[in-house]
């Protein structure tokens, strides 16, 4: 499935992101969901945020899709206990804030860096009154944001100085002698191979 491309062949960081992004638009804004019969945690993941969204709709919010989300959300964790998104995703929907707390602790402890999910913990030991693992989730969520677009930064710069490489590298083929041609082509092709991975 594509979803298990976008889950488990983007390497790279950036890519995964920007990829995951993308999914996301692509189920919050298609109704084409309904259609869609999952085999994969993911795929259930993704089946249920897109039930979520409708089911939160504050002009017409919609029991039967949350009962829905609910059920995929479950069916992921059931599939794939490791999925972190799955609980975050159900805690964010949840009304039982303990609950929530229970799935956003677990979240957080198969992804430590999960800015989001210690946001939504925060903000849910704030409701129950935990003041201080509130400041301290909230904190967390804060520096991991920071370190996330720094990594962003440095593997943007990374692709920049790759391209440029491979610029310079096509530019001296080009400019090369008829002998030369051939390891300078080699060269060029090398440094585009090397964005391909990046």
């Amino acid at each position: 499935e594509v979803l298990e491309v976008v889950g488990v062949r983007a390497d790279n960081n950036l890519m995964r992101s920007a990829a995951k992004r993308k999914l996301h638009s692509m189920v919050y804004s298609s109704r084409s969901f309904r259609e869609f019969e999952p085999s994969t945690s993911l795929g259930f993941l993704y089946r249920g945020m897109a039930y979520s969204r409708e089911g939160d709709n504050s002009r017409d919010p919609r029991p039967d899709s949350l009962r829905q989300a609910f059920a995929d959300l479950d069916h992921a964790i059931v599939l794939d206990p490791g999925l972190a998104e799955a609980y975050v995703q159900r805690a964010r929907m949840s009304r039982d804030r303990h609950k929530a707390l229970e799935d956003l602790t677990k979240a957080v402890q198969l992804e430590p860096k999960n800015a989001y999910a210690f946001e939504l913990r925060g903000m849910t030991h704030r409701a129950l009154g935990h003041e201080a693992e509130a400041r301290a989730d909230s904190a967390t969520a804060e520096r991991l944001k920071r370190e996330a677009k720094e990594e962003h930064l440095r593997s943007a710069q990374g692709l920049t100085d790759e391209i440029g490489r491979a610029m310079k590298g096509l530019m001296a083929f080009a400019g090369s002698t008829p002998t030369d041609r051939t390891a300078r082509l080699q060269d060029a092709l090398a440094g585009y191979d090397n964005i391909v991975q990046y």
